[in-house]
């Protein structure tokens, strides 16, 4: 017997259908894109700071694959800055940090990337021209009731063999917002007392077979007499010290460190 025409197109819709919804959900649905965000640090920690990672760009308005100008900087800012309190303290400082002589990361950003298009002017035509890059990275090393340390990161390149890249480290109270000091925590100021044990410290890590600064490319300088940096970070383990590029040795041997374990001069540790 012939099945009625509209029972077969009746038929057919509910086959379709049902092959639309096997489908439908057995295949992961594609999510729309997303903006990007601020990435933020959460911690459950009730006596740590909330901080997040802020992002700053700039490009040479006529970047292309032969020349281009990029400032990038990637920044810490704890959250809930109500104006006078810890967070806002610790935020402006680490922004005066960034900035420079200008008046804003903004406008640090603005002036290398000007500077770049003012050397461009100058040699329209060169045959070839390096690409400038200049990158800020932070990461935060200590947050507890106590302090707030981090490491602010740099890298810059404008021609040559090679890029610079240095470290800076910032300390701060976390109960006042204040940068904090050697005097804080020890009972001094004064870093010579440290540098008969930091002298001991140096050797044993970059001098193993007996050499002299010297012979093994360290300089400090005329005299040749030790010294510890103005560059330091507070840590769970101890006081490190910190050597730049250049500081004390050529690039090749890169930065030195030197870390002063609490152990070794809780004598020297305010109670």
């Amino acid at each position: 017997m012939d099945v009625p025409k509209y029972f077969k197109m009746k038929n057919l819709l509910v086959l379709s259908l049902s092959i639309f919804l096997y489908f439908t959900a057995c295949t992961p649905q594609q999510k729309p894109a997303e903006e990007t965000t601020f990435t933020v640090e959460k911690t459950s920690k009730p006596d740590s700071l909330v901080y997040q990672m802020d992002e700053l760009e700039r490009k040479w308005k006529g970047c292309n694959d032969d020349r281009c100008a990029t400032y990038t900087a990637t920044y810490i800012q704890l959250t809930d800055a109500l104006e006078g309190s810890v967070a806002a303290k610790i935020n402006q400082a680490i922004i005066n940090d960034l900035r420079g002589e200008s008046p804003s990361i903004l406008e640090a950003a603005d002036a290398y990337i000007a500077d770049f298009d003012k050397e461009v002017q100058q040699e329209p035509d060169a045959p070839y021209f390096h690409n400038w890059t200049y990158e800020i990275s932070q990461a935060v090393l200590s947050n507890d009731e106590k302090m707030f340390s981090i490491a602010s990161n740099t890298y810059e390149y404008a021609g040559g063999a090679h890029g610079s890249y240095y470290t800076h480290y910032l300390n701060f109270n976390t109960q006042t917002g204040k940068k904090m000091t050697l005097g804080d925590v020890l009972k001094t100021d004064d870093k010579t007392v440290l540098y008969e044990l930091g002298e001991q410290l140096f050797k044993s890590e970059y001098l193993k077979n007996g050499e002299s600064y010297k012979e093994v490319g360290y300089s400090f300088g005329e005299e040749d007499q030790f010294y510890l940096p103005d560059n330091y970070v507070f840590e769970k383990e101890g006081i490190r010290f910190l050597y730049n590029i250049y500081e004390i040795a050529p690039y090749v041997l890169g930065q030195q460190e030197i870390l002063f374990p609490w152990e070794k001069i809780e004598h020297l540790r305010k109670r």
